[in-house]
């Protein structure tokens, strides 16, 4: 049984690590596939000229199967004569247009970026004189480009994704490097109480684990169900339908290989600890390759420092807020009748390493700042710059909390029992995590 469970996990990790190679070959473009020219031109005016084709190209390489370009004339009927082609370059997409005749014609298109999985669409005008050249009508007032609203599923399981990830990784980061140590010069009630609280622990860690499984099925169902994922040459030439992929992959070996540590069928010192670091391992790949599909993969400014950066971000948040839910899942270890030595070592293990986890945090994010909003005056007049301003604005409280827990931790506890303290501690670990 466990050769069969390492086969599984060495195909998994394979198929990662080969979809993570295809990703990392992949050039960095620009954020959204968005509008670049047409032909007609927007507002062109025809006379005696009847364009055969209506081609858009835009700034990303489509997802193939998703373009789309519709023409409507003045009445609101269709003109155009899909279905929609896509050129091999994947940038221009075109309609034939056989039996235009003189009127306005609405021009409206769409795709899907294969490189973020980004829906944008656009719209614009073109018009065909009358035969005496007179115009058929005004061009409206309205049209445009820009990108699809955010669609609530996606923001959802983009969520629960992170979430997931964040108690898998966040809770195996506690016990290998905190835990673990920790109860190592404990026996004995106190010493069983421990090991006992570290299986509740890859317990926690295997549900978000799970979790993070799950929300990639769901990301990569929505986009079958969308209609985005036309053929398997949509996904090969999607980078980010093959980073689910290799979440998928990795999520599944990470589920494997916590539940394995939580059952205590791995409980082997020297292996628990090689499956910790494993885990880790492929916590760590997994945020990788979801960097490399985000608008920090689209900069080619010191390419491909920007996406390294972006998992830099992810790993310290994750390491922060998914430990300081593993604090919360681990209470019941750290109360009445702990060794107050253990519980102090703990948690204040844990706040070195959060301490070193918010300067990174600090560190990534004004990087990405600086990068994807460019100026001051972005944080006021972009969606990024207030999303940066929020998490800035939850930033500080967590701090405060995290310097209450610390200074509340640092006289030496009573040797006899676990100091009352921790309580308090604790109710603020709770408050912090929410924060997270």
């Amino acid at each position: 049984m466990r050769r069969r469970t390492e086969a599984v996990l060495a195909a998994l990790v394979a198929l990662a690590v080969a979809a993570g190679l295809l990703l990392l070959a992949a050039a960095p473009a620009a954020a959204h596939a968005e509008f670049v020219s047409s032909t007609p031109a927007p507002y062109d005016i025809y006379f005696l000229v009847y364009p055969a084709h209506v081609t858009v190209t835009v700034s990303e390489a489509v997802q193939p199967g998703s373009q789309s370009i519709t023409i409507t004339d003045l009445a609101g009927a269709r003109v155009d004569a899909g279905p929609t082609t896509l050129s091999a370059d994947a940038l221009t997409l075109s309609v034939a247009t056989p039996n235009l005749t003189s009127s306005v014609f609405t021009v409206t298109w769409s795709v899907i970026s294969a490189d973020d999985g980004h829906f944008s669409a656009g719209s614009f005008y073109f018009m065909i004189r009358n035969p005496d050249g007179s115009l058929p009508g005004p061009f409206p007032q309205t049209g445009g480009f820009g990108p699809q609203p955010i669609d609530p599923v996606d923001a959802v399981l983009e969520g629960l994704d992170f979430l997931g990830l964040s108690i898998a990784f966040g809770t195996t980061f506690l016990v290998a490097l905190v835990w673990g140590p920790s109860r190592s010069g404990l026996d004995g009630e106190e010493a069983r109480s421990a090991e006992e609280g570290e299986r509740a622990l890859m317990g926690f860690a295997s549900l978000g684990a799970i979790l993070f499984t799950g929300a990639v099925v769901g990301l990569f169902a929505l986009a079958a169900v969308s209609g985005h994922i036309a053929s398997l040459d949509a996904i090969a030439g999607s980078p980010y339908l093959l980073a689910l992929l290799v979440q998928l992959a990795l999520g599944v070996g990470m589920a494997i290989l916590t539940d394995g540590a939580a059952s205590g069928s791995r409980n082997a010192t020297g292996r628990t600890r090689m499956d910790h670091l494993v885990i880790l391992g492929l916590g760590l790949t997994a945020m990788l390759a979801d960097a490399f599909t985000t608008h920090s993969a689209t900069l080619s400014t010191l390419w491909p420092v920007p996406p390294v950066v972006d998992a830099l971000h992810l790993y310290a948040a994750a390491v922060w807020a998914g430990g300081l839910l593993a604090v919360v899942r681990a209470r019941r270890w750290l109360g009445a009748g702990a060794s107050p030595a253990f519980v102090r070592g703990v948690i204040l293990a844990f706040s070195r390493i959060a301490t070193m986890a918010v300067a990174l945090l600090v560190v990534a994010g004004a990087i990405l700042a600086v990068l994807l909003v460019g100026s001051l005056d972005g944080l006021v007049s972009t969606t990024y710059g207030w999303i940066v301003l929020a998490k800035v604005a939850l930033l500080a409280p967590m701090l405060g909390l995290a310097w209450f827990n610390r200074r509340t931790l640092t006289p030496p506890p009573s040797d006899e029992r676990t100091p009352p303290a921790l309580a308090v501690v604790a109710q603020r670990v709770k408050g912090e995590a929410v924060l997270g």
